[in-house]
């Protein structure tokens, strides 16, 4: 479908959009990956936080977003 292929190229711009704007300042690029870091720390001394994680993450997170939206 037609719709689907727009959303598919706005999001692909959108995504290369932001790694241009945001990819050079060094500050920024290194967030992710310290919290990836962190977090991976966190999950190798206690198991029950990365589950506890992963659960907001992605069940909780989204089905709070999808009751605020309707």
């Amino acid at each position: 479908r037609a719709e689907a292929l727009t959303i598919a190229f706005v999001h692909t711009l959108f995504n290369i959009a932001g790694i241009a704007i945001l990819y050079p300042i060094r500050i920024i690029r290194e967030i992710p990956l310290k919290a990836a870091e962190a977090l991976a720390r966190l999950a190798a001394q206690r198991r029950r936080w990365a589950v506890t994680y992963v659960i907001a993450m992605f069940i909780v997170v989204p089905l709070v977003g999808i009751v605020v939206l309707n």
